[in-house]
């Protein structure tokens, strides 16, 4: 595959389309599992699910968007140009250690960028939270 065709504008629609499709199949997982940590007592994942109800699966899910949306977006362009960097420019191919450096630092980068919203989101998915979506 030619990535030189690419453009900018469509590598954050990429990023930002499969940001929209994790929050819908992860969020329900995520709020679980956050409840049960949160849990000031014996709680099962069942009883998380019927106390938050089908609605509430997606409870924070806004908040989760503008924190995956921004994440996804700086991943992928920074994990191509960060690959495009790493690439040997006489054979066109990088190395494994290149492409796990690649992954790496762009996992780094939209991390920093995107644990401010991934704070709120937790709070805002804890159970008996004040905080609303």
């Amino acid at each position: 595959y030619d990535r030189s065709k690419e453009t900018l504008e469509n590598q954050m629609a990429a990023g930002a389309l499969t940001a929209g499709v994790q929050v819908v199949a992860t969020n329900p997982l995520e709020i679980v599992k956050l409840r049960l940590q949160s849990a000031n007592g014996a709680l099962t994942p069942t009883q998380a699910i019927r106390e938050l109800g089908p609605r509430g699966l997606y409870k924070g899910g806004t908040v989760t968007l503008i924190r995956d949306v921004p994440y996804n977006i700086i991943f992928f362009l920074s994990y191509i140009k960060i690959k495009e960097f790493l690439t040997n420019s006489e054979t066109g191919h990088v190395s494994r250690q290149g492409i796990l450096a690649s992954g790496v630092s762009a996992g780094m980068l939209a991390a920093f960028a995107g644990t401010p919203c991934d704070v709120v989101k937790s709070r805002i998915q804890a159970r008996n939270s004040t905080y609303t979506n």
